[in-house]
């Protein structure tokens, strides 16, 4: 198979899953960046779980670490026009067209609606931009789930489709205590 994502590891620390269960965000991530993490937002689809942490730890990290912008549940391949999620999917459709451009972002959608796709299926977990403009890139976070069929399809589209303005990479988020036992001798 061509080659069509980035690796990465991305350490955080492991007092944030109690945090994030607890308030359904982290109070660092919150007092941070409130407008993007403010408690309480709701985000976890199962309270107490750690449903969704990943790509919001990787959320944070990317902004804190690179100030890279990010935005998920961009819903690509959206075709129900009264989605309770509507405002929100126009405005993210907004933003990547100026980022990516019309037609790169046209062409994208087509393709995905002509593959099948529907809605977030194999969507990558986040859409990202550096704020001069001078890059953008879909980023995937996992912790311990591995990637689905409908995702390296969906890559594989994207790919097909920009070439190499596609940009995929794909996050495995590590507490930093397991990254250390890793790596000692």
């Amino acid at each position: 198979m061509k080659f069509i994502y980035r690796a990465f590891e991305e350490p955080y620390p492991r007092s944030w899953e109690q945090d994030y269960c607890d308030n359904l965000t982290v109070q660092e991530w919150a007092a941070e960046f409130p407008d993007l993490f403010y408690p309480g937002l709701g985000f976890s689809t199962r309270a107490g779980t750690l449903d969704l942490f990943a790509q919001h730890a990787l959320m944070y990290l990317l902004r804190k670490r690179l100030e890279v912008k990010s935005l998920t549940w961009y819903s690509l391949a959206e075709t129900n026009k009264n989605s309770k999620n509507q405002k929100r999917t126009l405005a993210a459709w907004s933003t990547m067209r100026k980022v990516i451009g019309a037609e790169h972002f046209s062409a994208l959608r087509t393709a995905l609606l002509e593959a099948g796709f529907q809605g977030v299926t194999g969507e990558p977990d986040l859409f990202c931009w550096y704020p001069d403009g001078s890059k953008w890139f879909f980023a995937e976070a996992k912790r311990k789930d591995k990637l689905l069929d409908s995702q390296l399809n969906w890559f594989g589209v994207c790919h097909k489709t920009l070439g190499d303005a596609a940009d995929i990479r794909v996050y495995t988020l590590i507490p930093e205590d397991k990254l250390a036992d890793e790596h000692r001798p």
